[in-house]
């Protein structure tokens, strides 16, 4: 004979479960089930325990791995930074003038040029010199 006390729900995600405690007259074969379920239930709840602890560890281990290698990075670009600074600075007189010659240069370069351009239309022009290259 089964005496139904109440009906318990259990509620698992969206699905919801309902059981019916017994009293001793049943001699406990819905109180098994129940029993079963509940601990089905239990080892569920502790699977994801561990398993949020677990991502929660994980968490903090890339935090703390993501926070190390800002550091490290930010010590790289300072010590690259000091070493730019200093080894490669060049005084900006000194680059004035540098400047100034390239410039300089340049400049009789391209004088030489039209010199010789004019040069060689004149000896083009001139018929003396004309029949003396083409002898030669």
């Amino acid at each position: 004979m089964l005496v139904v006390r109440s009906v318990v729900h259990y509620t698992e995600g969206t699905v919801t479960y309902k059981y019916n405690y017994c009293c001793r007259i049943c001699k406990g074969i819905d109180c098994a089930i129940i029993f079963s379920f509940s601990m089905e239930i239990y080892n569920k709840a502790l699977e994801a325990q561990k398993k949020s602890e677990h991502l929660q560890e994980r968490r903090q281990r890339l935090s703390a791995l993501l926070h190390s290698e800002a550091r490290e990075y930010e010590t790289e670009m300072a010590r690259q930074k000091g070493h730019q600074g200093g080894h490669h600075r060049i005084p900006l007189e000194e680059l004035k003038s540098v400047n100034y010659e390239l410039k300089r240069r340049e400049e009789d370069n391209e004088r030489r040029e039209r010199e010789l351009k004019l040069y060689h239309q004149w000896r083009m022009k001139q018929p003396t010199i004309r029949e003396v290259s083409v002898i030669l």
